[in-house]
């Protein structure tokens, strides 16, 4: 027609029709389901490309060819715009809030289409089984969502949620580079520092204390035999031979009896008991040895924030690991490297061992409002007599303790409890370190920077204050340090 308003009005109209004509006819997501921003992305590229190809000299054909070309291109384009989120994020702004106060936002869901099945996985993937402990749920740029929980000791604040986990941080130089806080606790001074330089605060005669617990691969992905449905498990604790506490995802399909098969039937794993959180007492049967199957089988446990693939196992491990057992790394020592270790001593500062098994008590969050009832679960820890004798050395003359991460915190704080010194030991400890706690051991620490909501920044917290533990760590918002296991460190002292 000569009006060209009502010749884009019919093609708009035949277009919308031949996409949902079409979209039935494929067996694609029905019409519905595409927004009206779908529609217009599509039907603008549709008529620009039928204005393109109507060549022909007969009105009729190019008619017919306006009509197919319009109609498959807008077709095309608005399932691409439905199902990229790239394309949708740069409409709907990023990043996008999609959980608020423990409640789903479903129209954020619809816009950035996230599946709901999918949103629940990723939050138990990050250890939250209650949706009513998260406070944000924000999907990032690169299609990531980051889980914020209700803080125990306030509620998140915009500033808060500037807090993102380093995944960068397996690049190479990641550990030369990392920055560190020094933090006075008796006067509340503040020094920005880089790691290596940790040396220039260690005085002669301190003793530095060190878990050289080293972490299995413990993730393992394996199928149930009778279903074939995809079973994975945590390894968290040896019980006893071949006998396994054991986190299960999903738990719901493990019964008692249960078998699942790794490896085409090179590991198999029996159900003992069904415990309580998702947790299972698993018996392993293999022919072989135990730790190498498991490497061949099995993955680093990384944090869930971490996506990317970890080609060489090494570089989630301490350059001082020896001892198999953990679920995770003690995150604070992987800034140590053999050359910094060996600076260290040479200046007169006594470097002990001693080993905690990192399992489910470390990185569980507290999902309790009263921490008291919060349930720590029990880790494995060893002293040896040589370092029981360094540090009661150090005790009587009035030299520095200062522990290497939490988990050497908590042990050398639960020998000291129990037996009012140190002593040769092992055993295993629950202990929850939280506010109003008297520190015994220690009198300094090296950390990492913590989520909100752990035991470990309760832990920090106690041994620093909340309230200057609160103003450092909005300090390091304000100077970008990285936070989380693979973060930046600070000093405690």
């Amino acid at each position: 027609l000569d009006n060209d308003i009502i010749n884009i009005m019919i093609r708009s109209f035949i277009a919308m029709t031949t996409l949902f004509f079409m979209t039935k006819l494929l067996g694609k997501k029905q019409v519905s389901e595409l927004s009206l921003f779908d529609y217009v992305v599509g039907i603008s590229i549709g008529n620009f490309t039928a204005e393109m190809t109507m060549n022909f000299d007969n009105q009729y054909i190019n008619g017919i060819v306006a009509i197919v070309t319009f109609g498959f291109v807008a077709y095309l384009v608005s399932v691409l715009s439905m199902k990229s989120i790239f394309i949708r994020r740069a409409v709907v702004g990023v990043p996008t809030v999609i959980i608020e106060n423990g409640k789903i936002l479903f129209k954020s869901l619809d816009k950035v289409k996230i599946d709901l099945n999918d949103l629940l996985e990723q939050a138990r993937n990050a250890g939250y089984f209650d949706l009513s402990e998260i406070a944000f749920a924000i999907m990032e740029v690169n299609g990531k969502i980051s889980f914020l929980v209700k803080d125990q000791y306030k509620e998140p604040t915009k500033k808060d949620l500037k807090i993102k986990p380093s995944n960068d941080s397996l690049c190479a130089n990641v550990i030369i580079d990392s920055k560190l806080m020094i933090l006075d606790r008796k006067t509340g001074e503040i020094i920005h520092e880089t790691f290596h330089n940790i040396i220039n605060y260690l005085d002669k005669d301190d003793v530095l204390v060190l878990n050289d617990t080293k972490v299995i691969p413990a993730r393992i992905i394996g199928e149930k035999e009778d279903t074939k449905a995809v079973i994975e498990l945590l390894l968290l604790r040896n019980i006893e031979n071949n006998e396994w506490l054991c986190l299960a995802k999903p738990a719901k399909r493990i019964k008692t009896g249960t078998i699942i098969s790794f490896g085409n039937g090179k590991l198999k794993a029996k159900c003992l008991e069904v415990l309580d959180e998702g947790i299972r007492k698993i018996e392993f049967i293999y022919d072989g040895i135990f730790y190498e199957i498991l490497d061949e089988l099995g993955s680093m446990p990384l944090p869930p924030y971490i996506k990317e693939k970890l080609e060489d196992k090494d570089r989630y491990q301490t350059v001082y690991a020896k001892n198999n057992g953990s679920a995770a790394a003690p995150t604070a020592g992987l800034h140590f490297t053999k050359e910094l270790l060996k600076a260290i001593e040479e200046k007169g500062i006594n470097i002990c061992y001693i080993t905690l098994h990192v399992g489910l008590g470390t990185f569980r969050p507290v999902n309790v409002e009263d921490v008291t009832k919060h349930k720590m679960h029990s880790e494995f820890y060893h002293m040896s007599k040589e370092v029981a004798d360094i540090l009661n050395n150090a005790k009587e003359n009035n030299k520095r303790i200062i522990a290497v991460g939490t988990t050497s915190t908590r042990t050398l704080e639960t020998i000291m409890s129990k037996y009012n010194c140190f002593k040769e030991t092992s055993g295993w400890t629950d202990i929850f370190i939280y506010p109003g706690y008297t520190f015994k051991a220690i009198d300094a620490q090296i950390t990492n920077f913590h989520l909100p909501k752990s035991t470990l920044i309760m832990l920090i917290s106690a041994f620093a204050s909340k309230e200057l533990i609160m103003k450092a760590y909005s300090i390091a918002v304000k100077h970008e340090y990285r936070f989380f296991s693979f973060g930046d460190s600070m000093f405690i002292k």
